[in-house]
């Protein structure tokens, strides 16, 4: 993940990559199947413009690019015992509007938290995407600051029918650590 900000009084711009590879082996049947793995990979790239209501909270609205390559290999047993080698893949990208609020408080100038919601697609790229982060964080002198928190992100995207049929119905969570630069 690799997140950049750039806000004044009034105005932020956020961008935010996110790379997942995910595996997992296929487990063998001993009738039809010998072994094999599915394998999806994820790249996410969000662009997003806040505009601050008061001095906690921001609106906005984001666009996320999503790329999914999708693959199965297996080893299936053929009907006079023989193994044969199989494999398959498909690649699906889509773009999703997003609505975004943050609410954010400083205290003292180094102790800060921050909570961002966002859901978005609306049918026209996901069937409904949505986000929760929150995040408590210290600012170190000079530039740098850290933070400690939690993410969840669900996408639920579906296209296509017959052979071409794909959906993505998934949601990613668990705890995140971030390190930030100040210019």
């Amino acid at each position: 993940m690799l997140y950049l900000e750039a806000h004044n009084a009034k105005w932020a711009i956020t961008s935010d990559f996110i790379y997942m590879d995910l595996e997992q082996r296929v487990n063998a049947d001993r009738v039809l199947i010998e072994s094999g793995r599915a394998n999806a990979k994820q790249l996410c790239c969000e662009l997003a413009g806040l505009y601050r209501l008061n001095p906690y909270l921001e609106v906005g609205l984001a666009g996320r690019i999503n790329a999914v390559k999708s693959s199965l290999d297996v080893q299936t047993i053929g009907t006079v015992g023989d193994v044969r080698y199989e494999s398959a893949f498909l690649l699906e990208f889509w773009i999703d509007p997003v609505a975004v609020a943050r609410v954010s408080k400083t205290y003292d100038e180094k102790l800060y938290w921050i909570f961002r919601g966002d859901i978005g697609g609306f049918g026209i790229g996901s069937d409904l995407t949505w986000q929760i982060q929150a995040y408590v964080g210290y600012k170190f002198p000079k530039v740098i600051q850290s933070s400690v928190g939690y993410r969840v992100m669900s996408m639920d995207y579906e296209t296509g029918s017959g052979r071409d049929y794909f959906r993505y119905d998934i949601r990613n969570f668990g705890p995140n650590i971030r390190i930030g630069f100040n210019l």
